[in-house]
């Protein structure tokens, strides 16, 4: 799925039960690409949120709900602001998993807000024992 240059976020979400988001691309947007508020269950595998006007993921909550959350193989580069913001409710203690990601050239840094993302390193991309993906060019 390819979201391109909406007017305001690329994907909207607020007090939902579920997102599951596989090999898309959200891109180009007015707002965020992803805007994700109070869900229960949010999983991004092996996604692209790039060149939105402001975060490439917005990730919000209330109590408890972010623990849920994974983001995992996904590219959030050249946005507006930080390549994910994210902020929890108050008194939240959940975290974001976070895995072997990749986040580069976000106008104001890499991640910004309250939360945390479990796993993440600044300035590191992947880690020692995170799965790697190759392929041959000469097939």
């Amino acid at each position: 799925t390819t979201v391109v240059d909406a007017p305001g976020a690329g994907v909207s979400g607020k007090a939902f039960a579920e997102l599951s988001m596989h090999a898309c691309q959200v891109t180009g947007c007015a707002g965020d690409g992803l805007h994700l508020v109070g869900g229960s269950s949010v999983h991004v595998v092996d996604c692209t949120l790039s060149r939105n006007m402001m975060n490439g993921a917005l990730l919000g909550g209330s109590v408890g709900s972010i623990q849920g959350w994974r983001f995992e193989g996904c590219t959030l580069a050249g946005n507006g602001q930080y390549g994910i913001w994210a902020s929890p409710g108050p008194g939240e203690l959940g975290a974001v998993a976070w895995g072997a990601n990749s986040l580069v050239g976000n106008t104001l840094g890499e991640v910004g807000g309250r939360g945390r993302l479990d796993g993440w390193q600044p300035g590191l991309s992947f880690r020692p024992g995170d799965e790697c993906a190759a392929w041959s060019e000469d097939c």
